[in-house]
């Protein structure tokens, strides 16, 4: 009996020295083919250098028979983050031209430019660009260039909003008479992603001259998109231009509502 242990033990002492080492973790014995990397495991997602996103939307409204009418719209967004989000550049272009039984009834053109630089997780500043053209209100052209001090009440990865207030300064030239003046500026942009495939934004600028705070501007923009594909997308979009003091004869508001389909870039 002894010497059937000692071979036992013999045979015990041998099969360990030849086995592989084993881990120890919390007591258990974890063998290391079970904590190795699997080849089928996912691996990190690759970089990008995508340095631009946004998209261009077309609108086309063609009726015929009791009235004959024409509208043709077109915009583009695309905004570009560098310097770890640091540094954020917004641009917006929209065009629209319509005519009534021949009678021209919409010629609008805009384009605006945002650099904004964070400063802290929220607060923000920057710069912004407005150039504007509505040929219906007799405006031919408008330029605000205007600084800006901004705070992010919200900031998550669905939901954004933003405040600004700062200086800013206008040039137009409406009804055929040209003008500059001072103005404040008040801003605040917001959006909400329901998923990658559908969101909601709106936007509001209240812009009043500084010597002369009855005549003021209100540029307030509500907007809808959900994606058909990766790339392609329904939208609506809502926008409202005020004028406190129009040029003789126009009217103070203009509304707008444009549809149409989006790409994705």
């Amino acid at each position: 009996m002894a010497r059937f242990c000692s071979i036992i033990l013999f045979l015990a002492a041998l099969v360990a020295a030849d086995a592989q080492p084993i881990l120890r973790t919390n007591n258990f014995q974890v063998p290391p083919l079970l904590i190795s990397p699997s080849a089928f495991a996912p691996g990190e997602a690759p970089p990008t250098n995508k340095f631009w996103s946004g998209n261009i939307a077309l609108g086309f409204t063609l009726t015929r028979g009791n009235s004959r009418t024409l509208l043709a719209s077109a915009s583009a967004h695309t905004v570009s983050l560098w310097d770890h989000k640091n540094n954020e550049l917004i641009l917006d272009g929209n065009a629209g031209y319509g005519t009534t039984d021949g009678e021209e009834t919409t010629e609008t053109a805009d384009f605006n430019a945002q650099f904004n630089r964070t400063l802290t997780k929220r607060i923000f500043a920057g710069l912004k660009l407005d150039m504007f053209h509505d040929g219906i209100a007799d405006i031919h052209y408008r330029v605000t260039v205007a600084p800006l001090i901004g705070y992010y009440a919200i900031k998550t990865t669905n939901t954004l909003l933003g405040l600004e207030f700062g200086p800013g300064f206008i040039d137009t030239r409406q009804d055929d008479e040209s003008e500059s003046y001072a103005i404040l500026r008040f801003g605040e942009r917001y959006e909400y992603k329901f998923s990658k495939a559908a969101r909601v934004w709106q936007t509001l600028e209240i812009m009043p001259q500084v010597n002369q705070f009855d005549n003021y501007l209100v540029n307030f923009e509500l907007g809808a998109e959900s994606s058909l594909t990766k790339t392609i997308s329904l939208r609506a979009v809502l926008q409202d231009y005020y004028n406190n003091i129009p040029a003789p004869g126009r009217v103070a508001n203009d509304l707008r509502l444009v549809t149409g389909v989006s790409y994705k870039f």
